[in-house]
């Protein structure tokens, strides 16, 4: 966790404005945004946050874009029962087989940059694949059709 300083409240329900918070030192990482608050058993408060916004920036140029999302193959698609996973990179470790309503049927984590992956106890339908980089939180999203 890190503390960020921001103007607080002299209380009594008076609404403050907090101020801009600069988060660009987390600048390429997944950033997670936490309220902590803390009471005592002699004295206790309500805390009320309000207009959250949080912006960014992000170069979609496609000079500057890689579109690793292009770079994922999955086949033969549509399957009988056994994929082959290309994926660029080891960055996108984690896989996951969802039905179209979000549950996971099937969970793995992957090093390699070619996977055979065994569907055959699913039944047949539409599934989602999603491709997720556990350190930049990116995720990558693929249908497969399981015949």
């Amino acid at each position: 966790w890190s503390t960020e300083s921001f103007t607080i409240s002299a209380g009594y329900f008076e609404w403050t404005e907090s101020g801009d918070i600069d988060l660009s030192t987390y600048e390429g990482s997944a950033v997670y945004v936490a309220f902590h608050f803390t009471s005592t058993v002699t004295e206790s408060a309500t805390w009320e946050f309000d207009n959250i916004v949080i912006t960014g920036e992000e170069n979609l140029s496609s000079d500057d874009q890689l579109f690793t999302d292009e770079l994922f193959k999955i086949y033969p698609n549509p399957t009988t029962g056994l994929i082959y996973i290309e994926k660029p990179g080891v960055e996108f470790t984690n896989i996951n087989i969802m039905t179209v309503t979000g549950k996971i049927v099937k969970s793995l984590d992957t090093s390699t940059e070619l996977t055979k992956i065994d569907v055959t106890e699913l039944n047949r339908g539409l599934y989602i694949i999603t491709f997720n980089n556990n350190k930049t939180g990116q995720i990558i999203t693929r249908k497969l059709i399981l015949q």
